[in-house]
């Protein structure tokens, strides 16, 4: 015959054993989401930011626009470059530069004046339609206007040739034209809606 006193110290036993294990894992559990996760979450965050941080250092891109007499200004600014757009030397030596997936290239060229310099680029504007306004990360608002040959960046509605932007205490022209293949100047063209939105998102990134 089972002794039922014997029986019952087993299973108070085996119950201690389970509540010490159940325990066990509870405190463990705790630690591992307090301390080991909270690290691991910490540290991840961290390279999350370092790695943001890098990539935004990287794209904003620092331009100098060319001067009448042809050269780099010492008066500069900086954009952030949609995919696809780099900085090379075509005509100026910071022209902005993108080739479409129809073999097209575009080009958006900057040059800054005195007061008393006009340059030839803004001479049509005052034709030219308003199709987007944007505030610089600066804050500035900014027209993007289109005219038959270009797309240009101004802060006033185009009546003449007096249309720019303001970098310095100097006036600072930024437009965007199509190259054509053997051209010297500005061609006749349809903007494709990306370019336009590229335009726009360089005229937003602008700090000035």
């Amino acid at each position: 015959m089972k002794n039922p006193s014997k029986q019952t110290g087993s299973a108070r036993i085996i119950v201690l054993v389970i509540l010490v294990v159940v325990m066990l894992g509870t405190l463990g559990f705790v630690f591992w989401q307090n301390f080991v996760n909270k690290t691991d979450t910490s540290s991840n965050t961290d390279a999350n930011a370092s790695k943001q941080a890098s990539v935004r250092s990287k794209d904003i891109v620092p331009i100098y626009p060319q001067t009448h007499s042809g050269k780099a200004s010492a008066d500069g600014f900086t954009v952030v470059l949609p995919s696809g757009w780099s900085v090379q030397k075509v005509f100026e030596d910071y022209d902005i530069v993108k080739t479409t997936n129809d073999g097209k290239t575009y080009l958006i060229s900057s040059a800054i004046a005195d007061a008393d310099f006009t340059y030839m680029a803004t001479n049509n504007v005052s034709s030219g339609e308003v199709i987007k306004t944007v505030k610089t990360s600066k804050g500035t608002q900014i027209s993007i206007v289109q005219t038959p040959e270009l797309l240009v960046l101004t802060t006033c509605k185009p009546t003449a040739d007096d249309c720019y932007l303001s970098l310095n205490g100097k006036h600072l022209y930024i437009h965007l034209y199509y190259v054509k293949p053997g051209a010297q100047s500005a061609s006749k063209t349809d903007y494709p809606p990306e370019i336009i939105s590229d335009f726009e998102q360089i005229a937003e990134s602008l700090n000035i």
